[in-house]
């Protein structure tokens, strides 16, 4: 096992050339690279129907550096995939002398080698304490309770329950504590009490305990963000606007520069913080007029991030709308017509008063949202 050179170009056996560098894990057989270390095969050792002698590889790789390895090469396989999981090095040799027993039903007369280039490393097993009175404040009575006497979990339930899961355990009968060793299998998923004690309820079903619903002495205060937000809300609505809700997760080419990009996007149309509640905003009506239905009009709370990924990023939120697009009649005498901008400038002025918030405007020029606005038909309120 080694690690790759900077420069160095390694060609796999799906046809692709990378890039290697010295974070890169290689495993060489005389000093011949043969694979990315749990992820891909070099392309000079691929079978064929030529082949008439296998190298195989048996290993574990830590799951960390098998996932920082894949995302630097932008490459994902099979065996990648498995390794990501933190496979347990327990039955390694046990695997190997089942492959080459199924190998030789085909073929009796195998010659079989074997070459050891490192050990496996053996983890000191985790002991954890378990509190029989955090295992009742966590479960809570069984439904065997009645109104006069509550009935708990036995410790001998308890007892039995981690010895069917392969834990070594030692009851402290007078205290009432469990000593237990966690086997090396099961050490990552079991790491403290509360682990132990969601194993003894799945084991003896959440559905035997009784359902209880917490006291609350007082309910909750309303706090002046919330008593803000929902007046803003109230007025938006008696406007005619409907609320939307969309993701904060945005493609980095839209109409606005979203610089933010995230490290490990699941898709590309979704790889960037926004930095702007308004092309979302454009988009969704966009869709509603191709899909045919109704002008949409509707305002939107959500949070923007500013900065950049290398310094802090500031994240704020915003409230956004969008509006005028439904063809109205201000007479009964005229035809219906768009809103025009003076008119959608006094719509918002009506909010504000409303509000009993006074304001005042001015001429802006769009820097940020130029793509968006117009160079001329743009105001600023204060």
């Amino acid at each position: 096992m080694t690690v790759g050179k900077a420069g160095e170009k390694f060609l796999a056996n799906n046809d692709t050339e990378y890039n290697l560098n010295n974070s890169i894990l290689m495993v060489n057989a005389n000093e011949l690279p043969i694979s990315i270390g749990g992820i891909i095969p070099n392309k000079s050792v691929e079978c064929s129907i030529d082949t008439k002698s296998l190298l195989i590889e048996g290993s574990v790789f830590n799951a960390a550096k098998i996932r920082q390895q894949s995302r630097m090469l932008g490459l994902r396989t099979d065996r990648s995939s498995r390794y990501e999981k933190a496979l347990k090095n327990i039955n390694l040799l046990e695997s190997f002398y089942q492959l080459i027993s199924l190998l030789r039903i085909a073929n009796p007369n195998l010659v079989c080698k074997f070459h050891t280039i490192a050990q496996p490393i053996n983890q000191k097993n985790r002991t954890i304490t378990l509190n029989f009175s955090n295992i009742k404040k966590v479960l809570g009575p069984t439904k065997e309770s009645t109104k006069s006497n509550q009935e708990y979990i036995s410790p001998k339930i308890i007892t039995d329950s981690l010895e069917r899961l392969k834990f070594e355990v030692d009851y402290d009968k007078t205290n009432n504590l469990w000593e237990v060793t966690v086997p090396n299998l099961r050490s990552d998923d079991i790491v403290r009490e509360i682990d132990l004690i969601e194993e003894i309820g799945r084991l003896y079903g959440f559905d035997n305990f009784l359902t209880r619903l917490p006291a609350i002495k007082n309910i909750g205060m309303k706090d002046l963000s919330y008593q803000t937000r929902k007046k803003v809300t109230s007025c938006l609505i008696n406007l005619g606007l409907n609320e939307l809700i969309q993701y904060s997760l945005v493609n980095e080419k839209t109409y606005m520069n979203n610089e933010i990009a995230l490290i490990n996007p699941l898709v590309k149309d979704y790889s960037n913080l926004r930095s702007s509640l308004l092309p979302n905003l454009l988009k969704a009506a966009e869709e509603n007029i191709k899909k045919g239905n109704s002008i949409l009009e509707g305002f939107e709370y959500g949070h923007v991030f500013s900065g950049n990924i290398s310094e802090i990023i500031q994240e704020k939120e915003h409230v956004a709308g969008i509006f005028g697009g439904i063809k109205t009649k201000s007479a009964w005498s005229e035809s219906s017509k768009l809103l025009n901008w003076f008119e959608a400038k006094g719509k918002i002025e009506q909010l504000f008063t409303k509000l009993n918030i006074l304001i005042y405007w001015k001429s802006y020029t769009p820097v940020k949202e130029k793509n968006i606005s117009h160079p001329y038909c743009t105001g600023e309120f204060y």
